[in-house]
């Protein structure tokens, strides 16, 4: 009895994924980068007033949740994006904690 493998053709991406590709990594790093005002806000300012815990919570969760796909399908702009965003939600975090 033979066993034979499946190996699917490759299909070529359509024209609009270059452009996604080109634009992704930048991305990647814009994105936690908007989130540092609000860490400096708390952290430097101390000022928590209109941050709610628990949507900064939320978004941790959901940002390590995208870490961890992002390892499993070994995409590195949605590691970088989940693992940047994970910890500067965690920060916001912690200094809303530690300012109440």
């Amino acid at each position: 009895m033979s066993h034979t493998f499946y190996k699917p053709h490759k299909k070529s991406k359509p024209s609009g994924h270059h452009f996604l590709d080109i634009i992704i990594y930048p991305l990647a790093i814009i994105s936690p980068v908007m989130t540092i005002p609000q860490v400096l806000d708390v952290w430097v300012g101390g000022n928590i007033s209109g941050v709610s815990l628990h949507t900064w919570a939320a978004y941790a969760i959901v940002s390590a949740v995208w870490f961890v796909y992002g390892i499993s399908h070994k995409e590195k702009p949605i590691v970088i994006s989940g693992f940047s965003l994970f910890i500067l939600d965690s920060i916001i975090v912690l200094g809303v904690l530690l300012n109440r």
